[in-house]
Parts: structure tokens; sequence; C-alpha cells
């Protein structure tokens, strides 16, 4: 949905607009461990507000970018919090702490 936008406002090739996306990729997944431990000994709720937080930040700074490489950034740095914060890891811990009964169907 971004990459033709993103193609026709700088003037790049497919090639450089979808590097954000494996920015975003590599960055979620070398996050996803740490965040692990974080979801065990933090709130889940604060958690997620700084995901959401930063998942704003990133899109902001992407709506704003005048250049690639500011789009770039944002994929690799703030957007991937984002991800990992509001993603399944922590949707899963909520639900574990939650539910006792049919915890199972809820997931």
């Amino acid at each position: 949905a971004l990459a033709l936008p993103l193609e026709r406002e700088f003037g790049a090739t497919r090639v450089e607009v979808m590097l954000a996306a494996t920015c975003l990729s590599v960055s979620s997944s070398l996050l996803a461990p740490l965040a692990g431990p974080l979801v065990d000994r933090r709130s889940v709720r604060m958690l997620m507000l700084v995901g959401t937080a930063l998942l704003a930040a990133g899109l902001v700074v992407v709506a704003t970018a005048r250049t690639l490489w500011q789009v770039w950034l944002a994929y690799a740095l703030l957007l991937p919090f984002g991800n990992v914060l509001l993603g399944h890891l922590t949707s899963a811990a909520l639900i574990t702490r939650w539910l006792e009964r049919r915890r199972g169907r809820a997931m």
C-alpha cells in the first residue's frame, strides 16, 4: 500500500523502497527475543502504551520524511519496537494473565 506512493515521492526504485520493509522485518526479529523477558517482568499495559507511542512516532517520521534514508531509519528503529510491543507476544501474555478457563480458545 505504501510502495507506490513512496516510489513516486522519492523517485526511488522498488528495491530501495522495499528495503524499508526488510529493515522492519530484521529489526523486529532481533528485538523479539529481548522483549520476551521484558514482558515477563513489566506491565503489559505499559509496554503496549510504549509500543503505541513508538509506532505513532515512527509513522509521523515516515509521513514527514524528506529523504528515503529517513524512512529507512523509521522502519529500522521506531516501527519495530511498536511492532513487537503491540504484537503476538504481548497479546499472548495478556490473555494468559487474564484468563483461567478456555485460555486456548481465546488465543
